[in-house]
């Protein structure tokens, strides 16, 4: 899947406004996350599906200066911007390159790999992530902040919250 098709939500201005504010309000939980697995100063860590960058800022604040972020998105678009939002926001250890985290193949080995609300979008999540974990060195720590929807729930029940839940877990 390439293009606007690799994610169902799309890459127009509203969407890229809508996950930076959605990355703001799970700022804490993700940085508590990521702390309580174990970043820490001084790590290189890739952040895949980094979209705009917001997590990859984030994890760049935990391991700082001494370390490094590796922002991986297979959108060309939030390549792009990724950078910019970078300088805007102070960071000046992360970089981003466009590849699909399905095909990826890092040269080199790191203290952490780490992701946000992007296996969702992946077609064999756990194969990827069998493949990604192979680059984290022995010891290093893989970190995903995901929504399990299987226990989304309304009460009482209607049938427009059963028609979208079964659309999201398709």
């Amino acid at each position: 899947m390439t293009g606007s098709e690799a994610y169902p939500l799309g890459y127009s201005e509203a969407e890229a406004r809508r996950l930076a504010e959605q990355a703001a309000d799970l700022e804490d939980l993700t940085e508590n996350l990521f702390r309580r697995a174990g970043l820490a100063r001084g790590m290189n860590v890739p952040d895949v599906g980094c979209g705009l960058g917001d997590v990859s800022f984030f994890a760049a604040r935990l391991v700082g200066e001494n370390g490094s972020v590796l922002g991986i998105d297979r959108a060309p678009s939030s390549v792009e911007t990724a950078p910019r939002r970078a300088e805007y926001h102070g960071v000046t250890h992360a970089t981003f390159v466009e590849a699909d985290l399905t095909t990826f193949r890092p040269d080199r080995a790191f203290d952490a790999i780490v992701g946000w609300l992007v296996l969702l979008y992946v077609p064999d999540a756990p194969s990827a992530l069998r493949r990604l974990s192979r680059a984290v060195r022995p010891g290093g720590i893989t970190a995903f902040q995901e929504y399990d929807m299987s226990q989304a729930a309304q009460e009482p029940e209607s049938q427009l919250f059963k028609q979208v839940h079964r659309w999201i877990l398709e």
